[in-house]
């Protein structure tokens, strides 16, 4: 239950930002879905890995306060139920672009 409310309002965030960028630019939400939806699913998986600037940030913080070395992993990747709705936003706003523009494709 509270995976499916977390992936509810992930995808409602992201349809947000998709209609508020549809307006800002004046183009149709569907024309937009398709990079907001990728813009969304590279920043959350950015934010989710353990090697971004971020966490190097905070661990230098913590290094320079306490003066021991903090000791780091190799890069990771944690897969939350966001990403994934990202990815589930993105692969329905590519079907969808793809079947209403079919003919501009092919």
């Amino acid at each position: 239950m509270k995976y499916a409310i977390i992936m509810i309002i992930t995808l409602a965030v992201i349809a947000m930002v998709n209609l508020a960028m549809a307006s800002l630019f004046q183009i149709s939400f569907l024309d937009a879905s398709f990079l907001v939806g990728l813009f969304a699913a590279v920043i959350l998986y950015y934010v989710n890995s353990s090697n971004n600037p971020f966490t190097k940030s905070i661990d230098a913080d913590i290094q320079s306060e306490t003066g021991i070395k903090v000791q780091t992993k190799r890069g990771h990747f944690t897969r939350g139920v966001s990403f994934y709705a990202a990815l589930t936003y993105l692969a329905g706003a590519a079907i969808i672009t793809l079947v209403v523009y079919w003919d501009l494709f092919f």
